[in-house]
């Protein structure tokens, strides 16, 4: 187990291989096939820290069947060594989320603005409700209103 990535638990971002241009015949942008091709997917750490927080919960409860007759004082020292190690993973998983989707986010907004020929983005990713295709559907439909 590597030190600096233990966390992960040997999953992968994606194993999906990039796609470079566009496919033979294509009539979108590249980005569309991108989006297509699930390069822009949520990364899956935001969830195992989620299940990460479940594991502790249900060792928890474990800890109490297997101890029943131990004190409250016992419980607690013991609830709060396992969470350290807990909460480290946790909030790493979290972070990392974070980072990527940041990262993700901008390269996906770059690459519609760059496709689209926008300067700046004319939707408010935080406010849109849809699919990663719905958002280029949209941004195909602003295009067409100034071409009208």
């Amino acid at each position: 187990m590597n030190r600096f990535t233990y966390w992960r638990n040997n999953v992968l971002i994606s194993d999906v291989k990039p796609i470079k241009k566009v496919p033979k015949g294509g009539t979108e942008h590249l980005v569309y096939y991108r989006i297509l091709n699930h390069e822009f997917d949520e990364s899956p750490y935001w969830q195992m820290s989620l299940d990460e927080s479940q594991k502790f919960e249900q060792e928890k409860e474990e800890w109490k069947l297997k101890n029943p007759r131990a004190s409250k004082v016992a419980y607690e020292d013991w609830e709060m060594g396992r969470r350290r190690v807990y909460n480290k993973k946790i909030f790493k998983l979290k972070e990392e989320h974070q980072r990527l989707e940041l990262k993700r986010l901008n390269e996906l907004e770059k690459e519609l603005n760059n496709a689209f020929g926008f300067d700046y983005s004319p939707i408010n990713f935080e406010n849109f409700q849809g699919s990663l295709e719905d958002l280029y559907f949209e941004y195909k439909k602003i295009i067409h209103k100034f071409l009208i």
